[in-house]
Order: structure tokens, then C-alpha cells, then sequence
């Protein structure tokens, strides 16, 4: 796509995106490039007025460490059914997949900004090396707290940043339909030729 082809030369992709199938994106295009990718997400979950969770975190994806699947950033399934033609829809909904109800993703503007100012702490560690960056923060409104977390190795299976994987090739693969290799394999596929696999 155009988007990537302006994107792979930068020093630094950072995503704070709502949609997994634009994470999923920035994902391939940071693996394929070997570009850091640090991503900033939000989780805000309450019932009757009462919050259950409230937690923002930075992820900081290295071109030699795992990837944003690998990190639990991104679920593939999700990235894939969101770019679902309406008969791949109805064809998942008769096979009994994603039937699930999904509503407005609520948002508190100071854990945005906050969330927000560790991203612009950890990019400015990373493009100067003056500062000390986290593979990943992790705000909890709720204990509160925040912590730095390292990331676990990378999944050696995981097509993404495993051994084989897309690491480095660039341009040599095609722009893939998401993440087709993780789905059930009794879920019926149209298009079978446009679906990487």
C-alpha cells in the first residue's frame, strides 16, 4: 500500500490507533523494515458507574525482540474480521464466529494524555539514546500504579518475528490479507487465492 511505502524509511513508527487491523498493519510494516514500533493502548472496562479496569500502556516493539502479537497488542483474528467483505462476514456469523456484540470503546481524556506524554518520554529516549526507555509502561488508574515491564522472547512459531518470519523483507512479500494463518480452519475463506497463507 502507499501508506507503507511512505512509512519505511522512518527511524520510529508509533501507532495509538483503536482498530486492530491498523495495528496489525504497523505491526507488518515494522517486522518487514526492522523499525521500531511503539504503540500506546487503553483499556477502560466498568458496569452501573464502577470501573473493572483502567489501564493505559506504551509498548515498544524492537525490530530484534518479539512483535505486537507476540506482546498481546494485537489479536489477528480481531485485525482480520475487521477487513471482512460483508459475505466474509456472513459467512463467519453461519459458521458461528463473531457474533459478539462490540460497542463504543470508552476513553478518559487524562489517562489519554498521560499515556500520551510516557509515548513522547520513550520516543525521545529512542531517536536520541538519552534517555532510558521501557519495553513497555503500564498505567493502572485502578491500583494505581505504574510499571515497567520487559518483554518475554519472541514465539519461535510466530510468523511475524519467529524463526522464518517476516523480519527484513521488505518489499519482497506482498501486502498481506491479515493474519489467515491463525484462523480456525473449519472457518470458511472466500478468495482463497487473495488470502495469504
Amino acid at each position: 500500500p502507499l501508506a507503507a511505502q511512505a512509512l519505511k524509511g522512518v527511524d520510529l513508527l508509533v501507532g495509538a490507533t483503536d482498530s486492530a487491523s491498523s495495528r496489525m498493519a504497523m505491526t507488518v510494516l515494522a517486522r518487514r523494515y526492522l523499525v521500531p514500533y511503539l504503540d500506546l493502548g487503553l483499556r477502560i472496562e466498568g458496569e452501573k458507574g464502577s470501573l473493572a479496569h483502567a489501564f493505559g500502556q506504551v509498548r515498544l516493539a524492537h525490530p530484534d525482540g518479539p512483535c505486537l502479537v507476540c506482546l498481546g497488542g494485537v489479536d489477528p483474528v480481531r485485525a482480520r474480521s475487521e477487513l471482512d467483505t460483508p459475505e466474509e462476514r456472513a459467512l463467519r456469523r453461519a459458521a458461528g464466529y463473531g457474533t459478539g456484540m462490540v460497542g463504543p470503546v470508552p476513553s478518559i481524556m487524562p489517562l489519554n494524555t498521560t499515556i500520551a506524554s510516557l509515548a513522547a518520554w520513550q520516543c525521545i529516549g529512542i531517536l536520541t539514546g538519552a534517555l532510558a526507555t521501557a519495553d513497555c509502561w503500564h498505567l493502572d488508574l485502578l491500583a494505581p500504579r505504574l510499571v515497567a515491564i520487559a518483554h518475554p522472547a519472541n514465539e519461535a512459531d510466530c510468523v511475524r518475528c519467529g524463526t522464518g518470519g517476516e523480519d527484513a523483507l521488505g518489499d519482497l512479500l506482498p501486502w498481506p490479507r491479515w493474519a489467515a494463518e491463525s484462523l480456525p480452519a473449519n472457518l470458511p475463506l472466500l478468495a482463497e487465492t487473495e488470502v495469504t497463507r
